[in-house]
């Protein structure tokens, strides 16, 4: 799907909300002048500065990696053979590193 969809469509996810909600005064009224809106260049290009400012990828990723050691917690105590259970590890592994 194109860069900036989400934010066209109004998706609420959580780039939506740490923008919307922990960021500051400035960035968050920066944020909602182009949520909603076409992402063209100049949108984008605003969108991804508040994007690294923020620091947003590594709070998405610190959540994605407690989810990811959930997981494999969980996989651990399922009553399978090793080989399923290597299986489903591999499965997530393969989810979260797939580009597109």
């Amino acid at each position: 799907k194109p860069v900036g969809s989400d934010i066209t469509e109004k998706k609420k996810t959580l780039f939506y909300f740490y923008l919307r909600y922990q960021s500051n005064k400035e960035d968050k009224e920066k944020f909602l002048k182009i949520f909603g809106k076409k992402m063209n260049e100049k949108n984008l290009k605003i969108l991804r500065k508040l994007i690294k400012r923020n620091k947003i990828n590594e709070k998405i990723d610190n959540i994605k990696n407690d989810y990811v050691q959930k997981v494999n917690d969980i996989v651990g105590q399922l009553k399978l053979s090793e080989q399923y259970k290597i299986m489903f590890k591999d499965l997530l592994k393969y989810n979260l590193e797939r580009k597109k």
